[in-house]
C-alpha cells in the first residue's frame, strides 16, 4: 500500500470516527431535550390538573357549609398533593431514562474512540513499515 492510500485511509477513519462521535453526542442532546419536553409537559398537566382541583374545591366551599366545606377542600388538597406526587414521579423517571442513554452513549463512544485509535496507530506503523522497506531501511 503505498504512502498516499494509507494517508487516505487514515483521513477517511478519522472522518468516520469523527462523523459517529457527532452523531452520539447529537443522540444523546436528543434524549435529553425529549426527556425536558416529557417532563415540562407532565408538569404543565399537573399544574392544569391542581388547577381545576384547586376551582372544584372553591366552588364547592361555596355551595356547602361547615364541615361539607372543611371536607371538600380536603379532598381537594389530597387531589393535589396525588397529582403533584405524580409529576414527580414522572419527571424522575424521563431524568433517569435521560441519564441512563446518556451513559449508554458515552461508553460506546468511548470504545468506538478507542478502537478507531488502535486501527489508526496499527496503519501508521504499517506505513512507516512500507517506507523503511520502500528505501531499504529494513534490513539489519
Amino acid at each position: 500500500m503505498s504512502s498516499a492510500q494509507q494517508s487516505f485511509s487514515q483521513g477517511q477513519a478519522h472522518g468516520q470516527t469523527q462523523a459517529k462521535a457527532e452523531e452520539w453526542v447529537q443522540n444523546t442532546k436528543d434524549s435529553a431535550s425529549a426527556a425536558g419536553q416529557h417532563a415540562q409537559a407532565t408538569a404543565g398537566h399537573v399544574a392544569d390538573r391542581v388547577q381545576a382541583i384547586t376551582e372544584q374545591a372553591s366552588d364547592n366551599a361555596h355551595s356547602a357549609t361547615g364541615q361539607h366545606a372543611q371536607a371538600a377542600t380536603g379532598q381537594a388538597a389530597d387531589h393535589a398533593h396525588s397529582a403533584a406526587g405524580q409529576a414527580a414521579q414522572h419527571a424522575h423517571a424521563a431524568a433517569n431514562t435521560t441519564g441512563q442513554t446518556a451513559e449508554k452513549n458515552k461508553e460506546e463512544a468511548a470504545g468506538f474512540l478507542q478502537q478507531t485509535g488502535e486501527q489508526v496507530k496499527n496503519m501508521a506503523h504499517g506505513a512507516v513499515e512500507t517506507v523503511k522497506h520502500t528505501l531499504g531501511m529494513d534490513k539489519k
